[in-house]
């Protein structure tokens, strides 16, 4: 849907999952990898949960793309949010 304005410079990001261990984040990464996707694993301290790591595809600055991304990782069981930074 082109009808909704987005900001100039609106990022978006997939996000597969948050871990608390690295070693979580870095098997789905692997997993993403061997299906043909490159993610990124993305650490930082959270208040009252302590360091967790992010694993995201991206950023995307088109929503089209980003749809349709996030539908075919959907079709191949990969459970990911929009983030947008």
């Amino acid at each position: 849907d082109t009808a909704r304005a987005q900001k100039a410079g609106d990022r978006f990001w997939l996000q597969a999952g948050s871990f608390s261990q690295e070693s979580d984040a870095e098997n789905l990464k692997a997993r993403l990898a061997l299906a043909g996707w490159e993610a990124e694993v993305q650490s930082s301290s959270v208040a009252d949960k302590g360091m967790r790591y992010r694993v995201r595809l991206g950023p995307y600055d088109n929503t089209d793309e980003l749809n349709r991304i996030k539908g075919e990782l959907g079709k191949r069981g990969f459970d990911v949010a929009v983030i947008k930074y």
